[in-house]
């Protein structure tokens, strides 16, 4: 939310040509991407919520929801800070920071791989998670 709230703000107060950079197509598909990716994120969230209140909730449908989310937050990251332009990378505007952020949750000890392993597995039957080494 913030990348996309700092990348609204900024787009508003930033002007090109004598017009805040708002009023052009191209930003506006950007911020219209973000806020459509950020609604189905939260709608997720809430479904998946209500599930674990039902107790319906399983592993690999968590997978799916960590999955998504956090692959759809590295898109709005992304967006916003080509939004920002060069100052997406500076830290006054902290959208690289939550970049980074993003980053560690999506690679952290293998994460997306793993939920990817646990999905592939709920669907086809088969583990494909590596075999342990033998102790001998």
């Amino acid at each position: 939310m913030d990348c996309y709230e700092v990348a609204l703000s900024y787009t508003k107060e930033r002007e090109q040509f004598g017009n805040p950079i708002a009023s052009f197509q191209l930003v506006q598909q950007k911020l219209v991407s973000m806020v459509n990716d950020i609604s189905q994120m939260q709608l997720l969230a809430i479904h998946i919520a209500r599930l674990k209140d039902a107790g319906e909730l399983d592993a690999p449908l968590v997978s799916m929801f960590k999955m998504n989310n956090v692959s759809k937050a590295r898109g709005i990251a992304a967006l916003a800070r080509e939004v920002l332009g060069g100052n997406g990378v500076l830290l006054d505007y902290r959208v690289i920071e939550h970049m980074a952020d993003i980053e560690g949750v999506y690679t952290y000890e293998g994460t997306n791989d793993v939920n990817t392993l646990i999905v592939g597995q709920a669907i086809t039957g088969h583990r494909a998670f590596a075999p342990r080494p033998s102790a001998t």
